[in-house]
């Protein structure tokens, strides 16, 4: 009887494959791939295509060296809801309160 694979082995093959790919992907091949995979969003199941922009962002993230924490995140997040207030969705009421904990924290 096969024993089920466990989520941390799962994972561990995961990013040894990531690694594989980016020796396999230049800077230009992995800008191109995700651009081209974008315009397939309206033709693709849902699921299957956000599993494959994930991977894709891997191993963008894997050749660039480039994973962004969540305060960057969050940064982005909020610089695009200062452009346009109307458009986007604002910030939790308790998202201010944690920035301003954490500024005074730095300090």
């Amino acid at each position: 009887m096969a024993k089920k694979v466990s989520e941390k082995e799962l994972k561990k093959q995961y990013g040894k494959w990531i690694e594989r790919i980016k020796k396999d992907e230049t800077e230009l091949m992995i800008k191109r791939h995700i651009n081209k995979h974008a315009n397939e969003v309206y033709e693709r199941d849902s699921l299957k295509w956000s599993a494959s922009m994930r991977n894709l962002l891997n191993i963008f993230d894997a050749v660039f060296d480039s994973k962004p924490d969540t305060a960057l995140l969050l940064e982005r997040l909020e610089n695009k809801w200062k452009q346009n207030k109307k458009r986007y969705t604002a910030p939790p009421k308790e998202y201010k309160e944690v920035i301003e904990r954490q500024s005074t924290k730095k300090r």
